[in-house]
């Protein structure tokens, strides 16, 4: 028997789920540790177009998104194997949140032009999910001007 809107609620009911309290927040040091190392492998392999680091943890169906561009796993790879045009690549600011079996990295990163010396900086989110119990980037998104 359906139970109208302004019945009471069953003494047994489940309560409404955005009542319930979530863990989904819940970060353990070990997967913390490892999505700070996958980080700082990302910003490394970006500098120095390490295109076999990038194929060890990037997800099969990984996106990126720059300004003005998408491109799929096999179009980054490309792209990332090209000598880059900047160098002095660090990143500041490196927050991690990990949500159940996804993690978002939210950074922001500065690096010089070889064009012209010009400083820049950027921000960018990389997306991580656990698959088969192993951390892997899905995606990214990156406002980066010059790259």
């Amino acid at each position: 028997m359906r139970r109208r809107h302004d019945d009471p609620p069953a003494a047994n009911a489940e309560p409404p789920r955005r009542a319930r309290k979530i863990n989904d927040t819940k970060q353990s040091a070990d997967d913390l540790a490892i999505l700070e190392q996958l980080n700082n492998d990302y910003v490394h392999a970006d500098q120095f177009s390490d295109v076999q680091r990038f194929n060890e943890f990037l997800a099969e169906d990984f996106i990126v998104q720059t300004p003005g561009i998408t491109r799929n796993r096999a179009e980054f790879l490309e792209y990332i194997a090209k000598p880059r045009p900047f160098k002095d690549l660090a990143v500041h600011d490196v927050t991690i949140r990990i949500l159940s079996d996804v993690a978002l990295i939210h950074a922001r990163s500065t690096y010089t032009m070889l064009a012209d010396g010009a400083q820049r900086e950027a921000l960018y989110t990389d997306t991580y999910q656990k698959r088969a119990g192993i951390w892997v980037c899905v995606a990214a998104c990156a406002i980066a001007p010059g790259t």
